[in-house]
C-alpha cells in the first residue's frame, strides 16, 4: 500500500446529498452488446475517460464494510451500501460527493462498529488512508427513456456494463429495480452477479484483500477466467 499524496483540492463546503442511491445492474459486454443497446433506441449521451484511486485504511475497514472510498479525476467520492434489501442481480449503493457528508458517513461507520478514527479534518483523515487500487475506465454512456447505461473500457483489461437508476428515497428502490431487470431482459443482457471494475481489478491485483472482501460476504460474484 502506499502512502496518501498531500492534497491539493480544496475542502468543499457542506451539500446534503446522501439521499441519492443508485441502483444499479451490471451485465457482460460482448461484441454485439453496443449493437443491442443502439438498436433498442439508446442514445450517445457522453463518452469520458477518467482515473479512478480508491482508498482505505491499514485495517480495511472501508471496503470490509462495503463503503467505496475513491478519487474520481481527483474528485473525492464515497459509494456505501444503502441498507436497502439488495436482489440478486441489481445493487443498490448510496453516493456522497462533497468531503464533509463523506466524513460524517465514514463517522458514523466507524461509531457503528466501535473502530478508531480520529476527530481532525477531512484532509487529515484522508492523509493516513493508502491506495488499494488504481485504474482507468473508458465510457460511453447511453440514454434509454429514464435509465443510463454504461459501457466500461478498464485500462487492465476488463470490459463491463452497468444500466443504471438513480433515486431519492429507498420507497423509489422497488420500481427502480423492476425498470433496471425489464430492460435487461429487453436488451438481452440476463447474466447475473456480474463483477464490477474494482471487484475484477482486486482479484488479479490484490487476491488477499479480494479474498478477504469474499471471506466478509463484499463480494459474492465468482470471478470467471472467461470474463
Amino acid at each position: 500500500m502506499q502512502s496518501a499524496p498531500s492534497l491539493r483540492q480544496k475542502e468543499n463546503s457542506a451539500e446534503h446529498i446522501s439521499g441519492n442511491i443508485e441502483v444499479e445492474r451490471k451485465f457482460i459486454v460482448s461484441a454485439a452488446s453496443l449493437c443491442e443497446i443502439e438498436r433498442h433506441g439508446a442514445i450517445l449521451s457522453k463518452e469520458s475517460r477518467f482515473l479512478d484511486v480508491y482508498w482505505d485504511n491499514n485495517n480495511y475497514d472501508l471496503t470490509t464494510n462495503d463503503y467505496w472510498l475513491r478519487q474520481r479525476d481527483g474528485i473525492w467520492q464515497l459509494k456505501y451500501s444503502s441498507g436497502a434489501r439488495k436482489s440478486t442481480a441489481c445493487a443498490q449503493y448510496k453516493e456522497v460527493c462533497d468531503q464533509a457528508s463523506i466524513l460524517t458517513a465514514v463517522r458514523q461507520l466507524f461509531n457503528s462498529k466501535r473502530l478508531q478514527m480520529s476527530s481532525g479534518s477531512f484532509t487529515e483523515f484522508v492523509e493516513s488512508l493508502a491506495k488499494v487500487a488504481t485504474f482507468k475506465t473508458h465510457r460511453r454512456s447511453f440514454t434509454l427513456g429514464s435509465l443510463t447505461v454504461d459501457v466500461d473500457d478498464a485500462d487492465f483489461g476488463y470490459q463491463v456494463g452497468e444500466i443504471e437508476l438513480l433515486v431519492g428515497d429507498e420507497a423509489e428502490i422497488p420500481a427502480a429495480v423492476l425498470a433496471i431487470n425489464a430492460c435487461a431482459q429487453e436488451l438481452g443482457f440476463v447474466q447475473e452477479n456480474v463483477p464490477g471494475k474494482v471487484e475484477q481489478y482486486l482479484a488479479k491485483s490484490n487476491p488477499s484483500l479480494y479474498n478477504r472482501l469474499v471471506n466478509e460476504r463484499i463480494f459474492t460474484t465468482p470471478i470467471s477466467k472467461d470474463i
